[in-house]
């Protein structure tokens, strides 16, 4: 889904206009922060700590860091980057459930 993910970039940012490259370079950096903060939430659960504001805690920053990234690469003010991030974020997930959905329905009828 990382090319999705850039695409959606280059899509919202076509004013900018970034290359698909450029999108999808900055797809590979925030996906592997995501990753490294969800995998110490994993850590953390393993501990046996289990809490709920520590999970929101760790999705706030990412969503945080997803924030000041774009303003940084794009050069985008907070408002309109805190406006795309959502729509990219509602669209992204919505693709992201349509892949569950599907990857699940394959391995249904497999």
């Amino acid at each position: 889904l990382l090319p999705v993910f850039a695409l959606l970039l280059r899509l919202f940012y076509i004013r900018k206009k970034p290359m698909y490259v450029e999108c999808l370079i900055f797809s590979l950096h925030f996906h592997s922060f995501a990753f490294i903060i969800f995998a110490i939430n994993n850590l953390i659960g393993l501990i046996g700590v289990f809490n709920d504001f520590i999970e929101l805690v760790l999705v706030l920053i990412v969503a945080v860091y997803l924030v000041l990234a774009i303003k940084k690469v794009f050069q985008q003010k907070y408002f309109i980057g805190i406006v795309k991030v959502v729509g990219i974020s509602c669209l992204y997930l919505l693709t992201l459930a349509l892949a569950f959905t599907i990857t699940g329905l394959i391995t249904l009828l497999a």
